[in-house]
């Protein structure tokens, strides 16, 4: 393959991006639920980024992104096309205005990243290999407890931000490194997002010893 030709992803290019990463979907769901939930262009909102695409001819044969969070999200299996990406990357305003704060993907993948940035390296906050599970919705078991109904699965309501945003602090605090005061707006943002579009679950248990109702989230 030539050396390939790396630009900016615009949202012209959406169908491209999701036919790439369609065969790696274990370790590209981050990458392609922001980029459905918030396109291609990069305004510094929630769940946006700056993509940069390589590409021999008219393929796309790689992709990285720097997150609104300072998250860096790739996929690209040829480490020597990863390289070249990144070090695009490293050339884009939102590097100074958002700096790295980590980078999730692939493990082969972010290793590369990490490696690269050496001797920064030393300061990251949580270095996991976390084991994935894929299922066909075809081979999908009902649980037991919603079969039952001790557990129901409804979206997500209004009466439950009480509950669900601290759920939310916490994850982007352990693990993005975030700081509660800048992600309160964005969390509180993001649940009315998900309000609105009525995609989102919350799996809640009856209390065991009263008629009360369903009022234990998880």
């Amino acid at each position: 393959m030539s050396q390939p030709a790396i630009r900016l992803l615009t949202g012209v290019d959406y169908a491209t991006l999701e036919d790439f990463l369609r065969p790696h979907t274990a370790t590209s769901m981050f990458l392609r639920s922001n980029a459905r939930a918030a396109g291609l262009d990069d305004h510094g909102d929630m769940y946006q980024a700056s993509y940069l695409g390589a590409f021999d001819g008219a393929e796309l044969v790689g992709v990285i992104a720097h997150c609104w969070n300072g998250m860096i999200l790739m996929q690209s299996p040829d480490v020597h096309i990863l390289d070249k990406l990144y070090r695009s990357l490293l050339t884009l305003p939102t590097i100074v205005e958002r700096g790295i704060k980590g980078a999730s993907g692939d493990y082969r993948q972010v290793r590369f990243i990490i490696d690269c940035l050496k001797p920064d390296a030393q300061s990251v906050q949580m270095n996991t290999r976390e084991s994935l599970f894929a299922l066909d919705l075809s081979d999908l078991k009902i649980p037991p407890l919603i079969q039952t109904g001790k557990v129901i699965c409804r979206r997500i309501e209004e009466r439950d931000l009480a509950t669900l945003l601290p759920w939310r602090f916490d994850y982007s605090v352990e693990a993005l490194g975030a700081s509660r005061g800048d992600i309160k707006e964005d969390e509180e943002q993001a649940f009315l997002r998900s309000l609105s579009r009525k995609r989102s679950r919350l799996c809640v248990g009856r209390s065991q010893d009263t008629k009360a109702p369903f009022d234990h989230g998880f």
